[in-house]
């Protein structure tokens, strides 16, 4: 799994490098890696939590109503109590996915705000991005297991 966040840091370099215009590596060019990269990360972990908990939960031969319709009463308490989690999950899944969206705008806003970048605020929104792609992945990773 942390070969797939790797590809998906390098993808998102490269795939924002068609963006830029100049030609060599702009501190705008770091500065939006670092907008994609929340973005592309914060989906990555969504998708991964709700196809986990989707996976987990869902089976149709001995889903969770298979598990607990055939003991007592006290059975079912528990099917809902994994149907809440269950819910629980993909509300988290939703959540980080805006979340990370509304973080991307947020930095996109700011840096076209600025006319010119200078080093040191590129060099800040790809270090942001990465932090804040690297806890929406890793939360994302816990999550899903």
């Amino acid at each position: 799994m942390i070969t797939t966040g790797m590809a998906g840091a390098y993808w998102a370099l490269h795939y924002s490098s068609q963006y830029v215009e100049a030609d060599e590596l702009t501190f705008t060019y770091y500065a939006l890696s670092g907008v994609i990269i929340t973005s592309l990360f914060s989906n990555l972990a969504s998708i991964y939590v709700a196809v986990k908990t989707v996976d987990a939960g869902m089976d149709f031969t001995k889903g969770l109503f298979h598990n607990y319709h055939n003991n007592n009463a006290l059975s079912c308490f528990f099917g809902i109590y994994e149907m809440g989690f269950i819910i629980l999950n993909l509300v988290w899944s939703t959540s980080i996915s805006f979340t990370g969206y509304y973080m991307a705008l947020a930095m996109y806003q700011r840096i076209t705000r600025k006319a010119d970048l200078e080093r040191d605020d590129g060099i800040k929104y790809l270090v942001l991005g990465l932090e804040m792609a690297a806890g929406a992945w890793i939360a994302g990773l816990a999550l899903g297991e």
